[in-house]
Parts: C-alpha cells; structure tokens; sequence
C-alpha cells in the first residue's frame, strides 16, 4: 500500500501529466459481478504433505510469465491430478502476452481485436470478468506482470501502463519510443518496485513510479539496429538481471554495468534464462552459426560468475522456456518431444513423444511444473500431464485446439489459453464438464 500511494502521488507531476495517451482520459473499464476484491496480500502459504514425503510450503500465483522472477516455470503450488474443463471464458480476440495471476484469485489477459488493445481480470474460481480496460490504439500488449497490487502492461512501442489490480484503473504510465519497431520482450519489477524492460535495442531500468529512466544498456556487441535481442528477463538468486542479447549477459540492477558475460557462439535467440535453487542458470541458445545452419544447445553456468558448468546438444527450432525443479530441466525438443535432464550435469533422464502435435504455437509456451513433481505440457488441442521422476504419462485432456500458452497458479488448477483467447480452467471434479463445455 505504501509503494502504491507513492505511485498515485506522482502522478501529479509534469512527467505524467504531459505523457499522453491515456493521460487525461477515462480508462474504459467497469466493474463486472462483485465489488472488487482486495488482491494486495502476500502468496498464500500452507504447509502440507506431497507425494514425496516432504512437507512443503505451497503458494499461490503466478505473477510473471515463467511463474516468478527466476523463471523458474515451476509452482509453489499444486495443480490438477484429473482434470476436467471446470470453466471457459471467450474473448473472441486473439493473446498477445502469456497471462499472468496474483494470489487473490485473479487472472489477467492481454488480447488484441478490433476494438485494440484489451486487458481482462477474471475470477479464476468461475472465469467472470471483473474489470475491462481498453484502448483503442494499433498497439499490442506484450508483456504483463502482476507485482504490490498492480498490473504492469507493456505495448508495442514500449510504453509502459500501470494499472490498479483491483479496478484496471490507470495509476502511472511511461511513454515509449512510438516506434512499433521496438516492442517490449521483458518485463520484471524488481525487489525494490523499480521496473526493468527490455526493448528492442536496450534495456531500461524505469523508477517505481515510471516517472523516469534511471539507466539504460545496450549490447557494445551490436552495430545498428538490434535484430533479435534482446530478450526476456530473469533474475538469479544474487539478484543478477539476465537477458539474451547474442550471448547471455548477467547486469547489476543498481547502475546496469555487466557483472559477467557468456557468449555460446555468434547467435542466439531471445529466450528466458531459468534460475534454480542452487543460482545455476540454463539457458538455451545457438552456437558455431554457419549458412543454414546452427548446433543448438542448453547450457548451464554459475549465476554469480557466469562460469560454464555443462552444455548439452539440445535442438528445438525456436527456444521455449525449460522449467526446473527438484534438480531437473524439462524443455521441449524439436517440439514434438518433451524431456528431462539432470541439472547437475545434464545427463538425459527420460524422454517421451507429444501426442497429437498439429504444428500449433503451444510448444512455445514451455512446459509448468507443479510442487508434487507433475509437469504439464500443451501438445496440439491437449494438456498432457507427466510424473517428473520418470516421465510416466499420469492424464491427457482434450481442451481446445491451438493452445497458445498456460500457466500454473497454484491453487489446484491449471489455465490454458488458444490462439483466439479463449481460456479454460481445468481442475479436478467428478469427469464431468461444466454446463456447456465439450
């Protein structure tokens, strides 16, 4: 509540009152169902026994787009055992970002139709919407982050809006480039509220109350235009910022000098870079470019010194995000398989087919893992749900076909959402659909 009074004090000020955009108009949004509820609580935590044997604290939330700020893809929480589809909500509008949820029960959507740019909330125990925000602009959101009760949101020519979880009302907004040609790929509040973007040619570190840049880095490595980096953003365990930008680069939040510097080879893709318990980074890149070709690889370093551990041939067209846990990595591979490796030295534990892949986008999205070792992945118009110990297939679920992404809240339910941003809820019940679901 502090950092969001702070916020609202601000706005008062030049900066914002000059922005634009938004500023000086009334959001469109509007209350749906209940009054609003209020979201600025820490994750619930509840201390219980798992599959293992262990007693483990769950939490609840997913308010990044790989569940936390280490991208970790895992969930302090559990996910469905045998699901069935419990609730769907149609947007008619196709994502533009992978959704993110708070621990109140919340889940925020970004889409993009006619009417332009749309944020939603839903209720995540019935999917009823309980605000709408939009703006009629030629811009998507690409990137969302659920932090201190607000929803961060990211357009396409790198703006950034600040909007109040539990209304959608407007409390900050930083204006960008006006340049569609930058999106914004990254998007991470840090501990101390401020916010880091990562753009199409730098990365940003903007104050809590988005009122100003306080520094700015960019590759020294690339001349002109940026092409590809750089990318996503995560954090290590020693508070390291990580984004791909050719080669993997750890900066110091406080002023954005590079702590240290890994270059797989002359090219890589912009991907997340995942950070287990032990601050052992993994991140997938490309190495030994030539024409027409390039040897894939996951690699894993130290994340105080970016000291190479072990890298393993790991080929997979376009890098979805892994998922750690428990000492493994799960990624897909050439997007038809799913496997998992050792974190330790990356020896390859077990490997298993997707079913039914019909050349869908949810291959991109990166598989989730709940806290009892139950790894979820999107293959085609199905969840298929596997036993992190050996890969033993423990459901499938038909939901719908081209599922874009998913994401693991925590609270005994899993979201997943297709191409035309349609979400489903699947959680455990009595193998019988909700009215109205196939």
């Amino acid at each position: 509540m502090q950092r969001q009074n702070a916020i609202v004090a601000t706005i008062a000020i030049a900066v914002l009152l000059a922005a634009g955009g938004l500023m000086g108009q009334e959001p469109e949004e509007g209350a749906v169902g209940d009054p609003p509820r209020d979201t600025r609580e820490a994750a619930r935590t509840d201390e219980v026994g798992s599959a293992d044997g262990h007693v483990h604290a769950l939490s609840t939330g997913w308010p990044l787009p790989r569940g936390d700020v280490h991208a970790t893809g895992a969930s302090g929480g559990r996910g469905p055992t045998a699901p069935v589809v419990q609730w769907r909500h149609d947007t008619g509008e196709g994502p533009t970002a992978t959704s993110v949820a708070d621990a109140g029960g919340t889940v925020y959507l970004a889409s993009f139709g006619r009417s332009g740019v749309t944020v939603r909330a839903l209720d995540s125990s019935n999917g009823d919407e309980i605000w709408v925000f939009r703006r009629d602009q030629r811009q998507i959101v690409s990137a969302l982050a659920s932090s201190d009760g607000l929803l961060y949101a990211t357009t396409a020519d790198s703006s950034v809006i600040a909007l109040d979880q539990d209304t959608g009302e407007v409390i900050a907004e930083f204006r960008g480039s006006d340049e569609v040609s930058k999106p914004t790929r990254g998007l991470l509040p840090l501990p101390d509220s401020r916010l880091l973007l990562s753009q199409r040619t730098e990365i940003r570190c903007v104050a809590e109350d988005l009122s100003e840049v306080l520094w700015s880095w960019r590759d020294p490595g690339y001349e002109g235009e940026q092409i590809m980096g750089p990318g996503p953003l995560s954090l290590t365990r020693s508070g390291e910022a990580l984004t791909t930008s050719g080669a993997l680069h750890a900066l110091d939040p406080g002023d954005g000098h590079v702590k240290w510097r890994y270059d797989a080879g002359e090219f890589s893709l912009p991907s997340f870079a995942a950070v287990d318990a032990q601050n052992r980074v993994f991140w997938r890149g490309t190495s030994e470019r030539t024409p027409g070709a390039s040897r894939e690889l996951l690699t894993c370093v130290e994340g105080d010194t970016g000291r190479l551990l072990w890298s393993q041939e790991h080929p997979g067209g376009y890098p979805p995000a892994p998922a750690i846990s428990e000492d493994r990595v799960v990624l897909t591979k050439g997007s038809q398989v799913l496997s998992c490796r050792s974190a330790s030295d990356g020896e390859l534990l077990w490997s298993v087919q997707l079913p039914h892949f019909r050349g869908s986008l949810s291959a991109l999205s990166g598989p989730v893992i709940d806290v009892d070792g139950r790894v979820y992945a999107a293959s085609g118009d199905s969840v298929v749900c596997y036993a992190l110990e050996d890969g033993q297939e423990l459901f499938r679920e038909r939901v719908s076909p081209s599922l874009h992404h998913m994401i693991l809240p925590g609270d005994g339910s899993l979201l997943v959402v297709n191409s035309i941003g349609s979400v489903y809820s699947l959680q455990d019940g009595d193998n019988q659909a909700a009215p109205g679901i196939e």
